[in-house]
């Protein structure tokens, strides 16, 4: 019969206890054993680790002795904690604080013995002592080492970042402020900085670096979570070997702790082509500051017409930015050696934050489909692209991501993601094209891929049709807007909501303006010529906007694939016209542009609007979508809106002011047609995570007057060759 829970739950913690007892009690006496041995190392020394010695002098042994020792203990008891089944952070910092129990008691009974002081002086004695505090982080990072790690995003890892940066902070102010500032804090006496000027370059420094690993951190870098733990472990060393902090210890080792002990959730290994970038940044940052300091010191010297040594100037900077301007040197005085150190450390520390950054930053997309590639993505648009947005995936700039993998062998891709990365955001353009028991694969696969290359995922322009299944993936769709689409059967000219364009229509075809609809294969090389110029004239040197509902070039789409509705003045010229996608596998147009040129007459657009559809009733669509319009429920309600509506209003109408954005004006164009509206969403991972998708969804679209410094300079415009054909022409 299996004991009950409770039983068991008590036999492993006993088991738990008494294994440590013997392995701090084994550890301590090797270290004993090894005292002897190793009285001769060199290096510091950590007093009172042998308190049962004391009277003979020999209670200190080497630290270096005294960390592998104990640590090996703290692993013996992370390999017989995970036999146990604890948990790894849990249980480290349940061991670290017993075993500090532990040794802080059993040193206050070998000093009140050796000593022969009564017992509260020895424990009070024993309180400022290194080793309980130092036996206890080892034994917790031992544990934390090795003990099982519970899979899954746990709370601890979601705030391991900020733990991080808050560390970092905590460091600096330690090493830069006086230590009677710091001594004032709640904690008196136990808050203590370095003395010496190296350690306090090394805490700051540290500390510097610390706060870009927070960064890398958020990202679930494994660059990140390696060196932040290799400088929190250094940051522990010189806690106890200069200025011993006991509360700034602690901090170290429980942030060190839930570093080690979450540390395989921390999967993005980096951008390979970055592996070698800081030590090459840094290295030129650190020779320009040395530089710097031996030309700004012979310049002072000579100026003040002293002699000075190129190489007395050299070690005089060398030593700057390590300890300050040292006391001894003559070189260095008045003025000059107030702001000539820190004018040192500034640059080292611009070289230490240009240098590191990149190493955890995301990977930078990387193009590399081919032709054949490109139509793949064409042929899955044509047989499951039944959204409206689907032709758009066919963008230059957008890259393919196809599930189950790459064609090999014969074997077609069935799902396809178009996306583009902008400063870390995969912006994905609307639903994924593919069969439906396909999509949710083909959502995981591209998220798992993203976590690989420390890209957040967003996906804008989703349709209300896989609401469901980003929510079972654990993602959060957001309303952003609706899409105006006219049902072709349904719609008529006849009755008083349609007042307007039938009147604009009617005025535009009485002054001799006449509407050709043709497919882009139709169109004569003269005609194209036309048609862009024209385009060219209608930006006016600007770059086109759109991303997700507009096409990032005249023609594309080829062939049958594209409708142009050409608009002409009495005198045969063209002065406007329609660049429609068409979406085959719904039968459906999905409107791209509307380039016109300044002197059409009002309603044009209209005019030209009301001949596609007729055109497109004779031709077997069944739908015309017109624009997309953000905030349409907020912009089109009949109502007042109120509370957090009427503010969100405002705020939009702001924007729309300073960016020269269409909103409300998009939404009254479309409503003229009694179109109906598809909503569309914006998918996130995290609602937190939305500020830096908006932005960087903006600048794809161009809507930002600094897209392009958004975009980044990997951000390669779509280029082809005047003449040539098309990728997705059918």
């Amino acid at each position: 019969m299996r004991p009950p829970n409770s039983v068991r739950a008590v036999a492993r913690v006993s088991a738990m206890a008494l294994a440590l007892i013997v392995l701090v009690t084994v550890s301590i006496g090797w270290c004993y054993w090894l005292r002897g041995l190793t009285s001769n190392w060199p290096g510091p020394r950590i007093t009172d680790a042998l308190p049962l010695d004391e009277l003979p002098g020999n209670s200190s042994i080497s630290l270096l002795v005294f960390t592998i020792v104990v640590a090996l203990g703290g692993v013996c008891a992370g390999k017989l904690s995970k036999a146990l089944h604890f948990d790894g952070f849990a249980i480290a910092l349940s061991v670290g604080l017993a075993v500090g129990a532990w040794v802080y008691l059993t040193s206050a009974i070998s000093i009140f013995i050796v000593r022969q002081i009564p017992l509260d002086l020895a424990f009070d004695s024993t309180r400022d002592l290194q080793p309980a505090y130092v036996a206890g982080a080892l034994f917790s990072l031992g544990v934390a080492f090795t003990a099982r790690r519970p899979s899954g995003d746990q709370w601890l890892t979601r705030i391991i970042p900020s733990s991080v940066g808050i560390l970092g902070v905590i460091s600096m102010l330690i090493a830069a402020l006086p230590n009677s500032v710091i001594e004032r804090v709640a904690l008196g006496g136990l808050f203590t900085g370095p003395s010496a000027p190296f350690t306090r370059t090394v805490e700051i420094v540290i500390g510097i670096v610390l706060l870009i690993c927070a960064r890398g951190l958020t990202r679930r870098s494994r660059r990140a979570l390696m060196l932040a733990s290799v400088l929190i472990f250094i940051l522990s060393i010189t806690r106890v070997i200069d200025g011993f902090n006991i509360v700034a210890l602690i901090v170290d080792i429980v942030v060190l702790a839930s570093l080690l002990a979450r540390r395989s959730d921390f999967s993005y290994r980096g951008d390979p082509t970055t592996r070698a970038t800081p030590f090459l940044r840094f290295s030129a940052l650190a020779l320009a500051a040395i530089a710097y300091g031996v030309v700004t010191l012979i310049i002072n010297r000579t100026a003040a017409s002293l002699p000075v040594h190129p190489l007395v100037a050299l070690r005089v900077t060398l030593l700057t930015l390590v300890i300050g301007a040292p006391r001894q040197s003559s070189i260095i005085g008045g003025g000059f050696a107030e702001w000539f150190p820190w004018s040192l450390r500034a640059i080292v520390g611009m070289g230490i934050v240009w240098g590191v950054s990149p190493w955890f930053a995301p990977w930078r997309q990387r193009f590399d489909d081919g032709p054949d590639s490109r139509r793949q993505a064409a042929r899955l648009v044509n047989e499951w692209g039944v959204d409206t947005l689907a032709p758009f995936t066919l963008r230059g700039d957008k890259a393919p991501f196809f599930f189950p993998g790459e064609q090999k062998q014969g074997v077609d891709q069935t799902t396809m993601l178009a996306y583009r990365v902008v400063r870390g955001v995969a912006i994905v353009s609307g639903d994924p094209i593919g069969p439906t028991d396909q999509i949710a694969g083909a959502i995981a696969a591209f998220r798992s891929m993203c976590a690989a290359r420390g890209w957040r995922v967003a996906i804008l322009g989703a349709s209300d049709r896989y609401l469901d299944l980003y929510r079972e993936q654990g993602l959060r769709p957001l309303y952003h807007g609706d899409e105006a689409i006219i049902d072709v059967e349904r719609f008529t000219l006849v009755g008083n909501n349609m007042k307007s364009v039938r009147q604009a229509s009617q005025r535009v075809d009485r002054k001799g303006y006449r509407a050709e609809i043709f497919t882009a294969g139709q169109l004569s090389p003269e005609v194209r010529a036309e048609l862009c110029e024209l385009e060219q004239r209608w930006l006016a040197g600007k770059p086109r906007k759109g991303f997700i509902m507009e096409l990032d070039e005249l023609f594309r789409l080829d062939g049958d694939d594209a409708v142009f509705v050409i608009g002409r003045d009495p005198n045969d010229e063209l002065v406007g016209f329609l660049d429609l996608a068409v979406c085959r596998s719904s039968s459906s147009l999905s409107l791209s542009s509307m380039p016109r040129s300044s002197d059409t007459p009002n309603g044009f657009n209209a005019f030209l609007i009301v001949a596609l559809i007729e055109w497109a009733s004779d031709h077997d669509f069944s739908a015309v979508s017109l624009n997309f319009s953000p905030a349409a429920r907020l912009f089109r309600s009949e109502t007042e809106v109120r509370g957090w509506m009427r503010l969100t209003k405002r705020v939009l109408l702001i924007i729309k002011s300073v960016l020269g954005l269409q909103l409300d004006d998009l939404l009254i164009f479309n409503r003229h047609f009694g179109p109906r509206w598809q909503p569309r969403y914006i998918v996130v991972e995290r609602y937190r995570y939305l500020p830096r998708i908006v932005i960087a969804s903006m600048a794809a679209e161009r809507y930002l007057p600094f897209a392009k410094l958004l975009r980044g300079r990997d951000w390669k415009e779509p280029t082809r060759e005047v003449g040539a054909l098309p990728v997705y022409s059918r």
